[in-house]
């Protein structure tokens, strides 16, 4: 979830500023705890790689985005995903893959993603 008070714009701006040397210590620190994690994260049931989420609340599916990081920026935007996630809603973003493989901004959506 994005820090207090931070819209997807402003996210985007950071994955633009961000070193690769930053982006790959978090990519290494976001695969170390994804390596560890297994039972229950707040509301979600992990098992392995898969992912339970109970059919409460709302789902944003996001299908592919292929680096183009102002579709994410417009779909975060409009789905008020970020305002909801800050209150506690039960709202998840669901993504299909392909974040990117062609856009100019692949990496920048895998770090806003």
């Amino acid at each position: 979830m994005a820090p207090h008070g931070v819209s997807a714009s402003i996210l985007a701006e950071r994955a633009t500023e961000t070193s690769s040397e930053e982006f790959l210590g978090l990519v290494r620190k976001v695969s170390r705890r994804l390596a560890t994690e297994n039972g229950k994260v707040g509301k979600l049931k992990i098992t392995g790689r898969l992912v339970e989420v109970s059919p409460v609340g709302e789902a944003i599916v996001v299908g592919d985005l292929h680096g183009d990081l102002q579709s994410l920026v417009h779909i975060l935007d409009e789905s008020k995903f970020l305002g909801k996630a800050k209150r506690g809603g039960d709202v998840f973003l669901v993504f299909l893959g392909d974040y990117g493989d062609r856009g100019t901004h692949s990496a920048e959506v895998y770090y806003v993603s």
